[in-house]
This record gives C-alpha cells, structure tokens and sequence, in this order.
C-alpha cells in the first residue's frame, strides 16, 4: 500500500490491500476503498462512498459530495456505490443519491469515464457503460450495458438510454435514447440509426443485427403508428434484442428519441 505523506485518509476509511494514493489526494470517513484501487493527487472521496477494487481515481476527481438538490438534507445518509474496474479520468464529479426511495447513485463493473464527465444524483450506469469527455447527466439518468456517449453529450432528468446504445457528440436526449441506435451528433432526440459497429464489437451475429435493422426500419420509417409496430414485432420477435428493443420503448415514461 503506496500512501503520499500529503494525502488525508480520514479515520473510519476502509481500504483494501494494494491501494495506492497520491499527493493531496483526501478519503473521509465512512468510504470503502477495494483492493488495488489507484487513487491519483488531489482526488476527493467524500463519505458513503464505495468503490470496487482494482479502481482508478485521476487527479481532481471527486466521488460521493452532495447532490445538487434544492430538497435534499444533508443529514441524509445517501451513497454511491461503484463496481470493480473502473476508471474515473481528471475533474470527473459523481453526486451522492438525493430521494428517500433510491438513495444510491450507481456506477456498474468496468465503466470509464473520461475528464470532466458529470453523474448527478441517483443516476445509475449499467456495465461496461463510456462516458466522454465533459458528458453531463442529470438525476435519475439510467444508462444501459455498453452504451457509448460521445464527448459533450447530455442527458435529461429522468432519462434513459438503452444497452449498447451511441450518443454522437454535442448531441442532447430529453427522451429515452432506444437500446441499440445511434443519436446524431449535435441534434436533439434525433436518431441517425443503428450502432452497427457497437453491435459488431460487442458480438452480435449478423441475423440478430440484421432482425435489429428491419425493427428499425418498422419503427421509425415504415409511417406506422408506434403502438402498431410495436405490436408487430413483439408478434414475430418473442425473445432476443429485437424484443428488447420493444420492451424498452413499451416501457417509456418520456417518450423515445425518433428516426
């Protein structure tokens, strides 16, 4: 275990073994630090935060400080609790859960998160989830299993974006973004697509990106009513992404992003 001289590590931290922690980096009390973890200089973690081993905290980080909530008292004990293998780049701010129901902002296993990239409170990332640089999500933003959202990206209060979905840069949701598409860059709620290179990388077989394009289509460009297309495929999809999509959209308390 590698602890600079400058670094404050409150008393009732908990950190596992092999956690390094740079110069001026400070841990309160009441956090839990896994094993390996990297913390880097001037990092901050703030109490009721937990964070997975084999985690990495860049220089001016800072984990678990209150939510940005008018309604929230700080007496409250709320959290953040973070997966194994993250990574949390320079200047990343991630805000403690603020309502009495949740009370957890979530960060799932092997997420990155590079500068400047913002989670409010109660937002709650799935695995294998990439934020950009300077993404800012406001609370109780859900994100997806490896969704990508591209530098400058932002999301909405209340939000959701769909596994293995892609936000293209500047661009900005107030709707859910549907699993498996793309947001074009620079619009609003506009889809431009598949992610078909996500979907290759991630292994998807070409029949299931192939069954993923003809859904598309039949959602967005057949002119059907949504509940119309939405009752066609889930007739002749009953299991599988396309199925997924479906339950996502059907699911929708917003409304979805269009094509």
């Amino acid at each position: 275990m590698g602890i600079h001289s400058t670094a404050v590590i409150e008393t009732g931290a908990e950190l596992g073994t092999d956690v390094t922690v740079g110069p001026f980096a400070f841990i309160d009390a009441k956090t839990k630090i896994g094993d390996g973890c990297v913390i880097g200089p001037h990092a901050v973690i703030h109490p009721f935060t937990t964070l997975g081993k084999n985690g990495r905290v860049h220089a001016g980080a800072v984990l678990g400080d209150l939510p940005q909530d008018f309604s929230f008292d700080p007496r409250e004990e709320t959290f953040v609790e973070i997966g194994e293998g993250c990574t949390f780049r320079e200047g990343v701010t991630i805000h403690r859960g603020s309502t009495k129901e949740n009370r957890v902002t979530r960060v799932g296993n092997n997420c990155y998160l590079m500068a400047l990239a913002h989670l409010a409170h109660d937002v709650q990332l799935e695995d294998d989830v990439t934020l950009a640089n300077d993404v800012l999500l406001a609370g109780h933003v859900r994100v997806g299993k490896g969704a990508f959202l591209s530098g400058h990206a932002g999301v909405h209060q209340w939000c959701r974006v769909g596994a293995r979905a892609m936000m293209g840069g500047h661009s900005l949701a107030t709707q859910d973004v549907p699993p498996f598409c793309t947001l074009k860059s620079g619009a609003t709620n506009q889809l431009a697509g598949l992610n078909t290179v996500g979907l290759r990388r991630a292994g998807f077989a070409p029949d299931e990106r192939a069954a993923l394009k003809l859904a598309y289509k039949v959602l967005f460009r057949s002119g059907l009513a949504l509940s119309t297309a939405l009752a066609e495929l889930e007739r002749e999809n009953p299991d599988g992404a396309v199925l997924e999509l479906v339950e996502f959209i059907k699911a929708s308390q917003r409304g979805v992003c269009s094509g």
